[in-house]
């Protein structure tokens, strides 16, 4: 794959995301929020996001240490358990009995957590 083939579709949409005013969109979400970046992001740098979080009325923060923007393929597992313990937050279901929470290895992942 050549590096145009990889930034093409970034590209594509770049001139979106950068329109896109996702701090004055999140204070308006009624649902929880979970902002997750990888500690070695250099694109989606921590204070943003951690201000991101603050925007939203019910927010998490979670950054999963060494992994780059694309936070979601080398730290999976991490960001899974991060999705199910927000899942998991305001429910009665225990995560031992959730088929969902019993896939994801490790449990409770290794991610640093604005809780």
């Amino acid at each position: 794959m050549t590096d145009f083939e990889i930034l093409e579709p970034y590209l594509t949409e770049l001139s979106l995301m950068l329109r896109y005013r996702l701090h004055e969109r999140l204070p308006l979400v009624a649902r929880p929020v979970l902002v997750i970046r990888g500690g070695k992001d250099p694109v989606s740098r921590r204070t943003w996001c951690v201000h991101l979080a603050g925007t939203a009325p019910d927010a998490r923060f979670v950054e999963v240490p060494g992994q780059p923007h694309v936070v979601h393929r080398g730290g999976a597992p991490q960001v899974a358990a991060a999705i199910i313990k927000l899942r998991h937050r305001d429910r009665d279901l225990p995560q031992a009995r959730d088929p969902i929470a019993r896939q994801v290895e490790g449990g409770t992942g290794s991610g640093s957590s604005r809780d």
